[in-house]
């Protein structure tokens, strides 16, 4: 197996495959590994077949699952059965918070530790429409700012066994607006303003899969899905999360 620490390190299967050309397809691994893990012959082309997976510490163990097959686990967070070790953890599936008087915003673990350092919760806005630019969007709806921190984020920006997504609760006042389906703000949010935030944990993860495909020297991806995930919820605080991206 070949492990590639990230698509942008790439040195990958022959001299041909070339980063750029990787890179048209939009393969942000990002947090994840990329491992190769066979390579077959079919009608002229060549199939690479990679893993996409969390980087794992020595504490992660290996457990098989009913419906799901192997799996990899965090023993200090979940059982060999998956079932959480503690109640201060809430599925992510379960997790239900109502406070009328917040937004609330999901990060990835780069934004969180973009916005500790900095002071402020911005935006990059690689992925907001045009009519967003120049916003950071919340929501009313905690479920929906859980999605947009690990689910429906590129699932390179997603959780890994060592680097958790986020969820912000922030009062919601003048500084807000209605934009389509979103809340949104153009005025600085400080950290100071946050009055909430709660970790996503991967308590469990089956590695993705992607297939490489090269063809007289042209490259096509085929079969392609992200990692399962089996995510906990727990609420924390600013030191919390500032020892959290300190050590990553």
């Amino acid at each position: 197996m070949i492990p590639i620490q990230g698509i942008n390190q790439a040195k990958v299967v022959r001299n041909y495959h070339k980063l750029d050309e990787l890179t048209l397809f939009n393969l942000n691994f990002g947090n994840f590994n990329f491992i190769l893990q066979k390579t077959s012959y079919c009608l002229g082309e060549e199939i690479n077949t990679f893993s996409i997976e969390s980087p794992r510490p020595e504490y992660i163990k290996e457990t098989e699952v009913e419906y799901h097959g192997r799996m990899y686990y965090n023993p200090f967070l979940v059982d060999k059965d998956l079932k959480p070790m503690s109640n201060v953890y809430v599925d992510s599936n379960d997790f239900k918070f109502n406070d009328d008087t917040m937004v609330f915003r999901g990060m990835s673990f780069a934004e969180m530790k973009a916005t500790l350092s900095t002071g402020y919760v911005k935006s990059m806005g690689l992925y907001n429409f045009q009519f967003e630019s120049g916003y950071t969007l919340f929501t009313k709806d905690i479920s929906v700012a859980s999605i947009y921190a690990a689910g429906f984020a590129p699932y390179g920006l997603n959780p890994t066994f060592t680097k958790p997504a986020f969820i912000i609760g922030v009062k919601n006042d003048s500084r807000f607006i209605g934009l389509k389906n979103n809340i949104a703000t153009n005025v600085p949010i400080t950290v100071s303003d946050i009055a909430h935030i709660w970790a996503i944990y991967v308590g469990a993860e089956k590695p993705g899969v992607i297939e490489i495909i090269v063809r007289r020297n042209e490259i096509s991806t085929g079969t392609r899905y992200a990692p399962t995930q089996v995510r906990l919820i727990e609420k924390i605080n600013v030191d919390m999360a500032k020892i959290f991206t300190l050590e990553n």
